[in-house]
């Protein structure tokens, strides 16, 4: 009987232990999951940042050349008599 009964406990003792473990598992892989969802999100975010910024700088320096040759068109004209600029704009 003392057997029947060691038996029985032993039993019982690894149900429990392998529904725990399986729990276990269940949950790292939810954990990995969620690690490779956030992952994932940052490195979006970073990429959409650098085309962000590059895009933002191809825009600046677009901006830049034209007042540059606005600059140079108005100093053209001003040197032919076509308009005049204050020194100090330059």
């Amino acid at each position: 009987m003392a057997s029947w009964s060691l038996s029985a406990l032993l039993v019982t003792t690894f149900a429990v232990f392998a529904a725990a473990q399986n729990r276990l598992y269940s949950r790292i892989d939810e954990v990995e999951g969620v690690i490779k969802d956030v992952r994932d999100q940052i490195q979006a975010d970073s990429s959409l940042r650098m085309t962000q910024g590059v895009r933002l700088q191809l825009t600046v320096d677009k901006l830049q050349k034209q007042v540059e040759e606005m600059f140079g068109k108005v100093n053209s004209m001003s040197k032919s008599g076509g308009a005049s600029i204050p020194s100090d704009v330059n």
